[in-house]
């Protein structure tokens, strides 16, 4: 919203009118419960306003106030403030004359809602939707058996959105293991999360994938050990007995 001013009304201050510093902006205009009045095709009507002031200083120390009231508009979940009104402006050019609500029939038609699930039901379907893919071989009994320690750790009873990276890293990081089978950990919660948010919606980011190799500790590569010529000697020796 964009206020102006202070502006100086030469006519008021000649006839010696007390008020003659004033402001000029425009904003929404609301109902009596503080909602937007909107036009037929569902754009907010502006209002003009201009308030008076005594003092030049007076109109100048008002701006806050006004931006403060105009800002905000509306109750409850219905909020509608600056940012919001950028994102209706933006979605009506893009929508091309289709009103808001045809957009949001359309929007929830195609994104049905359903219950909110917690992690330890969602890792069950994740589990059983690896078995129904890969069949139950050595890669599902990894993440089953890492599915599941995660889901006892405590996030069972959690749904997926409270989970942060930093949760996940300390709970990698809290295994007792050696370093490979802890990256495996997070192998396996990682793609537990992205079978959330590519296959589910349940994300629109998976928490787990922003944990880099550096983070955790180090593995140390197992040295290669060589047979001495004298043992291979002895051996086939032995073997041709």
């Amino acid at each position: 919203m964009e206020i102006t001013g202070p502006f100086l009304d030469e006519a008021k201050k000649l006839s010696g009118r007390p008020a003659c510093w004033y402001l000029r902006y425009s904003a929404p205009k609301r109902n009596a419960d503080g909602t937007l009045v909107l036009a037929e095709k569902g754009r907010p009507v502006t209002q003009r306003y201009r308030p008076f002031y005594a003092t030049k200083a007076e109109a100048l120390a008002d701006i806050p106030r006004i931006r403060e009231q105009h800002e905000v508009a509306g109750s409850g979940q219905f909020i509608f403030n600056r940012h919001a009104a950028d994102d209706y402006e933006s979605a009506l050019k893009l929508a091309g004359g289709v009103s808001m609500l045809e957009l949001a029939k359309f929007w929830r038609l195609h994104h049905p809602e359903k219950p909110k699930r917690r992690l330890r039901e969602l890792m069950e379907a994740f589990l059983a939707d690896v078995r129904l893919r890969h069949g139950d071989g050595a890669h599902y009994r990894d993440l089953k058996s890492r599915g599941r320690a995660f889901i006892a750790a405590g996030f069972g009873e959690r749904y997926a959105d409270t989970v942060t990276r930093r949760e996940i890293l300390a709970y990698v990081k809290s295994r007792d293991c050696a370093p490979r089978t802890m990256r495996n950990h997070k192998t396996a919660v990682c793609e537990f999360f992205n079978w959330l948010v590519q296959d589910q919606f349940e994300l629109t980011a998976n928490p787990a994938a922003g944990i880099k190799k550096r983070m955790l500790p180090k593995e140390v590569k197992k040295e290669i050990e060589f047979l001495s010529l004298d043992f291979v000697t002895r051996y086939l020796r032995s073997a041709e007995r």
